[in-house]
């Protein structure tokens, strides 16, 4: 986990990659949204990564989406990317 300085009389908090992907995409900052999210991938255990789909889901992440490293979280994991809209393949 790296450590990230909070604003205001929040401090410090530990935040795991996931989460910092999540704020990062909430500021629209969107490369070291990316970089968390392959971090998460890489230090992740499967089942929390299979867990962790349904966070890639969120609208946080819309306006990262489209960048082909976003794309290529799913497949780090061992599952398909599926595009906003479609259905997941049956299994």
């Amino acid at each position: 986990m790296q450590l990230v300085e909070g604003v205001d009389h929040v401090g410090r908090v530990r935040l795991d990659a996931l989460a910092q992907a999540f704020w990062y995409g909430m500021l629209g900052a969107r490369a070291p949204a990316i970089v968390s999210l392959q971090r998460w991938v890489v230090g992740a255990p499967p089942v929390k990564s299979n867990e962790g789909m349904r966070y890639l889901r969120m609208p946080v992440f819309d306006s990262i989406r489209d960048d082909p490293r976003f794309e290529a979280v799913p497949g780090k994991m061992g599952l398909p990317y599926v595009p906003e809209g479609e259905a997941m393949p049956a299994r």
